[in-house]
Order: structure tokens, then C-alpha cells, then sequence
């Protein structure tokens, strides 16, 4: 399976009689079940992990469009960038909306859907079969200091543009990797894929980490880092691999990852594989293993709630697979599972109120329409999201690269 590219496992279509509402159905749920407030139909497959904006405005991605809708579900608005979308949106402190789409064009909205501008990252390839341009494959914005946007992607060096004007800066060409940076409090940055690297908020290279099979260079997932000088990621080379900020390796854990890692408050790190859900200690003595199978990205709730993506494997009918969202206690027990329509590529947002938001991609092996998604929104109980450690993918409910607690 190429580095990068998510496992996934065609199924039959499956409807839910314990759940609300999954195949156009309604049944009543048990109250400590989970309660789906309400879903959204997309026009294609949802392809991010939804950011939250300080109104409660809920935005995310298709291959399509950038959505945003309101806390009970209704439309707002909607974007059309124009080219492809793979990445999540990303909000900035102003409200501001950042996109980046495949033809490495960033756009930066007003709250209201309105264009603030766009900026062209690289210039497109001009005839089949040329060169790959220096910016391909964007993945989603991370912020830095200065009001700074920072693009990893596929093919060149970081891109770092002003979040005011969409000037481009060359300060990072030592900076490499496809990955959506991650940013401490001191403003330096950590960027993940090819290699590990450690940056200052000038474009200065800290340190470069390099895995290998003796053969060749492997990838490393994206990371989860904390203000205690954690930087936890998953590599591609079966283990799982802690590093300090100067890039001193603290510890490392055998397993074939499927997802990138979150970080409790207390240190205790998830982490998907195929086998199920991993909590990790901050010595790297495994605590326990939950049998989530082919965990995806998880998202920590305040209480300790942990809710995970997953692949049923042979749980369906005549042995096909299921799409689910599972949540576990943090002892790793299962206090729910929500089966859902189709695949879930992306990590869960946990809003203030305890709602969790998680979209669905189908190419139609389920039963389900191609190129079609669905956003739920699940009514929970749990505190929020997690003010502490590193509690979902890319940080904070903005998406920003930033844990929720970093200036």
C-alpha cells in the first residue's frame, strides 16, 4: 500500500436498526447509545476532518466543494474553488476560511463565503506528461507566527504565505514533506512524510530524522506533539516512533499503523492499526489494546472519551465489511459503535457542546450512491473537545495545526 493512501475495504450495503437514520430510516436508539442530531448530504465523498469556526459554523471539504453549514445542519453557503479538493479547511483567528486545492491555488474567504483573495502556489504543469510543479498534492494550512500559512506538499519545498495579502515567501526551501505542518507555542514548526523536520519560525532547519529499510527512505505519517516536547509519529517502517524537540529519539513501538496518532493531557498516546486501538504510555509500555479494526484517526472528548473510525472487518452481511464510528472509554472499553453509510477517511470534531461531526466518502461498493458523502452530527455528552495534549488531527477544532490550549 503506497505511503500516504489510507487502507480501504470494500462493503455491501448495510442498514442499521439500532441506530437513527443511517439508510434513510429512523429507529429509535438507547439513551446511553449515541442520538444523531441530524446528517447533511453532500455532492461527493467528504475529504477532510471538519474545522469549527468560534460561531459554531461547521466547515468541510468535498472533492468538490468547501461547505459551511450551522449548527443545526442548515447551509450557509458553499465554494466552488474551481479544481479538485483533498485537504481540510483550516479557520484562522480573524474567522477567515483557507483552502488549497490539487492545482496549488490557496484561498482565503471571508466568513460569509466571500472571496478575501487567492494566491497561486506554483504554476501547473503546461502538457501532459511534464514534470511534477513544485507544489503538488497540497495538504491542509497550517498557522505559524507572524500570520503565516504554511503548505507542505508532495513535490517541493514548505510554502509559506502572508495569511493577510497571500505573498509567498522562499524562506523555507529547506523544508520539505506532504504533510500539513504541526506548530508548538514557540512558533517553530514540525513537519512530517518523507522525513521528520524541525524548523524556527524564520525557515531555519533545525534538525532532519530519516527512516530507512537499508534499501530506501521511508515515510513517516503525520505527527502529534505537545508543549512537553512530544512529537509522536507513526513511520512506514513498522514502528511507532517518539522524538524530544532537538530530535533525540525517546522510544520506539512495533505495529503496521493505519492512522496518526492523538496525545491525552496526561501524556497517554491512541493510535490506529489493523488490529485495532493502541493507548501508549509515555514510557511506550503499551496499557491497553481496544478491537477497533483498522482504527482511523481518533478525537479525545474532555471526559476522556476517545471516538474512533472504523473498518468492521467480515462483521456484515455474508462476511462484507462494515463503516463505523466506535467510542471507548479510557480504560479502551466500547461504550458504543454507530455504523454509518459508507467509508470514513478523515479524524471526528468534537464542537464545544459535546456534538461530534464526522463525514463519510462512498464510491458506491456499499450501496450507496458514488461520489457521495454524508456529514453527522452525533449528540453526546462529553465536555468537548479535549483542552490539552494533542486531542485530534490537525490540533485544534480550527484545524490550524495548533493544540487547542497554544496561544
Amino acid at each position: 500500500m503506497p505511503p500516504g493512501q489510507p487502507a480501504r475495504i470494500r462493503s455491501g450495503c448495510i442498514s442499521l436498526a439500532l441506530l437513527a437514520c443511517v439508510c434513510g430510516c429512523k429507529s429509535s436508539v438507547s439513551e446511553r447509545g449515541p442520538q444523531i442530531k441530524w446528517q447533511f448530504s453532500a455532492d461527493d465523498g467528504v475529504v477532510s476532518t471538519p474545522a469549527l469556526g468560534e460561531d459554531g459554523t461547521i466547515y468541510f471539504t468535498t472533492a468538490k466543494l468547501l461547505y459551511a453549514l450551522a449548527p443545526d445542519g442548515k447551509m450557509k453557503w458553499n465554494y466552488f474553488p474551481g479544481a479538485e479538493l483533498g485537504s481540510s479547511p483550516m479557520v484562522g483567528p480573524d474567522g477567515s476560511i483557507y483552502i488549497v486545492d490539487a492545482g496549488c491555488v490557496l484561498h482565503a474567504l471571508n466568513p460569509d463565503g466571500s472571496k478575501r483573495w487567492i494566491a497561486q502556489l506554483a504554476v501547473a504543469p503546461r502538457f501532459a506528461g511534464a514534470p511534477a510543479p513544485p507544489c503538488w498534492r497540497p495538504a491542509t494550512p497550517a498557522l505559524g507566527a507572524a500570520d503565516l500559512l504554511f503548505v507542505g506538499n508532495f513535490s517541493g519545498s514548505l510554502i509559506a504565505v502572508d495569511a493577510n495579502s497571500g505573498m509567498t515567501t522562499n524562506q523555507f526551501q529547506d523544508v520539505a514533506g506532504p504533510d500539513s505542518p504541526e506548530i508548538p507555542e514557540t512558533g517553530s514548526g514540525v513537519e512530517g512524510g518523507g522525513a521528520l523536520q524541525f524548523f524556527d519560525s524564520g525557515g531555519r532547519l533545525s534538525w532532519t530524522v530519516r527512516l530507512s529499510d537499508g534499501q530506501r527512505t521511508l515515510n513517516f505519517r503525520t505527527a502529534a506533539i505537545t508543549k512537553g516536547g512530544v512529537i509522536a509519529v507513526a513511520g512506514w517502517d513498522g514502528k511507532f516512533h517518539v522524538y524530544d524537540f532537538d530530535g533525540r529519539p525517546k522510544w520506539e513501538f512495533a505495529g503496521d499503523w493505519t492512522a496518526n496518532p492523538v496525545i491525552a493531557a496526561d501524556g497517554t498516546i491512541y493510535v490506529g492499526n489493523f488490529a485495532g486501538v493502541v493507548a501508549l504510555g509515555g514510557d511506550g509500555a503499551q496499557i491497553w489494546k481496544a478491537a477497533v479494526p483498522l482504527a482511523g484517526a481518533p478525537a479525545l472528548a474532555a471526559d476522556g472519551t476517545i471516538y474512533v473510525p472504523s473498518q468492521d472487518v467480515g462483521k456484515g452481511k455474508n462476511g462484507s465489511n462494515l463503516f463505523s464510528l466506535y467510542a471507548l472509554n479510557p480504560q479502551g472499553a466500547i461504550q458504543w459503535r454507530l455504523v454509518v453509510d459508507a467509508l470514513i477517511e478523515h479524524g471526528p470534531t468534537i464542537a464545544p457542546d459535546g456534538t461530534v461531526y464526522v463525514g463519510t466518502n462512498s464510491d458506491g461498493a456499499s450501496g450507496v450512491k458514488p461520489h457521495s458523502g454524508t456529514l453527522y452530527a452525533i449528540r453526546q455528552s462529553n465536555g468537548g473537545l479535549l483542552r490539552g495534549g494533542w486531542p485530534k488531527s490537525f490540533g485544534s477544532l480550527a484545524n490550524d495545526g495548533r493544540a487547542p490550549s497554544a496561544p
